[in-house]
């Protein structure tokens, strides 16, 4: 049987005061502030993963030369908005290291709250984009039953 310390469940001084870490364990600071850097860049790089796919299944069901045009600009907004928002992300602070060494006395950081704020903004208007782009086609079905279904779907699996 595998039994935990209580070290496993606080690594990285998750759950502990950050004045208490300070002056106690400083290393679990860096080690908390070193993963959180790493699950932001990890985030960044894999939220349009998901999109891409529904853009892909777009592409398979929907022909007209419209709806692909539109699926290939969301698809090329997207990926420049993957690419600014990763090298945003490394390029947080100068030097790479002032993100988990704040006892640096040179270094310049972007406002991170902004940078959160400002990149949530492309995303909802993306993912708005992809709910509403499959509407027109579907609309112009001629069974009331199909076209009402078919937009609860969509829009249930928007959630």
């Amino acid at each position: 049987m595998l039994t935990r310390s209580k070290d496993d469940y606080v690594y990285g001084g998750l759950g502990q005061h950050w004045l208490y870490l300070e002056e106690n364990f400083p290393e679990k600071i860096t080690r908390h502030l070193k993963d959180t850097w790493f699950i932001e860049i990890l985030y960044l790089a894999s939220v349009n993963v998901p999109r891409f796919a529904i853009l892909l299944l777009y592409h398979r069901l929907f022909t007209t030369k419209v709806i692909r045009r539109c699926i290939y600009t969301l698809a090329g907004i997207m990926e420049t908005h993957m690419v600014i928002t990763l090298t945003i992300g490394f390029l947080m602070c100068i030097p790479l290291h002032a993100n988990w060494d704040y006892n640096m006395e040179h270094y310049k950081c972007l406002n991170i709250q902004a940078l959160q704020t400002w990149t949530g903004v492309p995303n909802i208007i993306t993912d708005l984009c992809i709910l509403i782009l499959p509407l027109p086609v579907i609309w112009r079905l001629h069974t009331l039953r199909f076209k009402v279904g078919l937009t609860f779907t969509f829009l249930v699996g928007s959630l």
